[in-house]
């Protein structure tokens, strides 16, 4: 499955990921991987997301807010 090729590659070296789909038949413009990959983690900086999961609310006029009580129940996924 590709899941499993993905973590038994080492991602440290670029290229990686492209490569394991390459080899599983998706294709994957890096340039444009590499851009959103910079967003997101601008995003990440600019809401503070420090833990996996995290729970935000998108209100209509645009604004977020964190849902900072959520995280015992993340914790409590298995």
């Amino acid at each position: 499955m590709l899941h499993d090729r993905l973590y038994a590659t080492n991602l440290s070296w670029p290229g990686a990921i492209s490569k394991v789909l390459a080899y599983s038949g998706v294709a994957l413009n890096v340039k444009v991987a590499q851009k959103q990959i910079a967003e997101d983690a601008a995003l990440e900086k600019k809401l503070s997301v420090d833990s996996t999961p995290s729970f935000f609310l998108c209100r209509p006029d645009g604004s977020v807010l964190r849902l900072q009580g959520m995280a015992s129940v993340g914790a409590n996924i298995h």
